[in-house]
């Protein structure tokens, strides 16, 4: 009875989704998707497109967004982190190999993954005009030194004069 309930919460979570800069520094980008060829520049940036899509005759999965930076184009690809894992295991590890080396590279490319979206924080890959504005420099207060710290170690000082 409770199966049900428990089955339709599970379905309607959110896959992990993460975000892979594929390309930066693009004066423009030929993009393909459904028999259909343009050529973007950073002037009608910014712009998404749903997947699979051809960048520059690369297939990419998910969603590939483009934005300007700085005059050039940055592309983005979003996809959901399985498949990512997937398709990280089929170009690294050939198919006959044993199935616990797969399992293997699977955690590894998902651990991955996920520590590089941890690590790059909240504003990774957005458009620099929707990116937090820097925090200014924090003043350090001056390094206190106890007196004498200036001079070298007698133990530090006489190895190298006798050099």
């Amino acid at each position: 009875m409770w199966a049900l309930p428990l089955l339709l919460v599970c379905a309607a979570a959110r896959a992990e989704e993460i975000r892979i800069e594929v390309a930066h520094g693009l004066r423009s980008a030929r993009i393909e998707q459904g028999g259909r060829s343009q050529v973007v520049t950073p002037a009608e940036a910014p712009l998404s497109f749903d997947g699979p899509v051809l960048l520059e005759g690369r297939e990419l999965p998910g969603k590939l967004e483009l934005f300007a930076d700085r005059g050039r184009l940055v592309a983005v690809n979003s996809v959901d982190l399985e498949q990512y894992v997937a398709a990280v295991v089929a170009s690294e590890v050939p198919p006959s190999w044993p199935a616990e080396v797969l399992k293997a590279q699977a955690v590894a490319a998902r651990t991955f993954a996920v520590a590089q979206k941890i690590a790059s924080g909240p504003a990774a890959r957005m458009p620099p005009t929707l990116r937090p504005a820097p925090s200014p420099p924090r003043k350090r207060p001056p390094a206190r030194c106890s007196p004498g710290a200036s001079r070298p170690s007698p133990r530090i000082s006489a190895p190298a004069a006798a050099a």
